[in-house]
């Protein structure tokens, strides 16, 4: 699956997977009651700079971890606030800033694990800047040639934090 070309945020598919270990893949996480994932909540700024993962409803979450707190937000939504891996932190510094192809070795392995994405992904692409797969979907989506983009640019658009806070867009 390529997350890229899913309806979901960037910190969903950059960031979500850093919560799992290697035998979690996506399809053990988005259920058909997963909404989204976010850098914060703007109601809540205790939350920032946490992982707010938003469900519709959970009837059970998935035992991976104990560490997380719970609320429900103002729309009747789950929220699940996990804090960032201390692990992964140089990595969270990076999605920030739209440095993907930054990311380290690891935790790029890790993000394609997860979305079991292989090198004809987009996602692939734009950890590790391959050009191939990218390049007719940027000309037609964004009438972008990557030829004409700098060696040091990323493939992909930094965050907006209008996607990547919960209430930021009205949600």
């Amino acid at each position: 699956m390529d997350p890229l070309k899913l309806k979901v945020n960037l910190t969903t598919a950059f960031m979500l997977p850093m919560l799992y270990d290697q035998s979690f893949k996506h399809s053990d996480i988005l259920t058909n009651t997963f909404i989204d994932t976010y850098i914060a909540d703007l109601d809540k700024p205790e939350n920032d700079n946490k992982l707010v993962v938003r469900y519709a409803t959970i009837t059970d979450l998935p035992s991976w971890t104990d560490t997380y707190s719970l609320y429900t937000s103002e729309d009747e939504s789950m929220m699940v606030i996990y804090e960032v891996p201390e692990i992964y932190m140089d990595e969270y510094g990076k999605f920030l800033i739209g440095d993907y192809s930054k990311f380290s070795k690891k935790y790029k392995e890790q993000i394609l694990k997860f979305w079991e994405a292989d090198k004809y992904t987009f996602i692939y692409g734009v950890l590790y800047k391959h050009k191939d797969e990218l390049n007719n979907f940027m000309m037609e989506t964004l009438d972008v040639d990557l030829d004409f983009i700098s060696v040091d640019a990323e493939y992909w658009k930094p965050p907006n934090l209008k996607q990547e806070i919960f209430g930021m867009k009205g949600d």
